[in-house]
């Protein structure tokens, strides 16, 4: 059996990875997409809670007001910095209103959004894919299998690529505004 380290040392481990960057406190561990997460043992935020990866605002939400956010309530940043996790600049809405302030923020999945995610992909010098291996594809009669292999990319993304669904401006009149995922 596995010792087991006390509540406070976990949290001290938890600050420990916490440092002031200008005016926000930052989250030095690792993310989940833009979200800073952190392990939390069974029953470290509240009684039945399960083990695993938490949201680190949740964890100092929770030490700082000894309570999770009130159902229906997420917990939000003011700073519009992923990493931050300082109390000051955590500010309780209902998801409807999260919605409202990523919107007035310009975060939500807009075109402009989209293109510039896509644009950033594709700027990844390690893509396996560039535009000139889109177009070569997209002009090639070979099988999907060949072509798949030569990229080093699944044979469904090949289809995707003839059909316009991936790399869309190549695609007749086509433009990154138009991509669906």
């Amino acid at each position: 059996m596995t010792p087991t380290m006390s509540k406070e040392a976990w949290l001290l481990g938890i600050l420990d990875l916490i440092e002031p960057v200008g005016e926000c406190e930052e989250w030095q561990g690792a993310l989940v997409g833009r979200t800073p997460v952190g392990y939390t043992p069974r029953g470290y935020l509240f009684e039945g809670n399960s083990q695993g990866k938490h949201s680190v605002r949740s964890i100092v939400w929770r030490f700082k007001h000894l309570a999770m956010p009130p159902a229906g309530q997420v917990v939000r940043m003011t700073c519009c910095n992923d990493r931050c996790v300082c109390i000051a600049h955590m500010k309780l809405m209902t998801r409807a209103d999260s919605v409202r302030e990523q919107f007035r923020r310009g975060e939500h999945n807009t075109p402009a959004r989209r293109a510039a995610v896509i644009q950033r992909a594709r700027a990844n010098p390690n893509a396996k894919l560039t535009i000139e291996g889109a177009r070569e594809i997209r002009a090639s009669e070979e099988a999907d299998e060949v072509l798949s292999q030569r990229f080093g990319i699944c044979t469904k993304r090949v289809g995707m690529v003839r059909r316009g669904e991936a790399w869309p401006e190549l695609a007749q009149g086509a433009s990154v505004f138009n991509w669906r995922p």
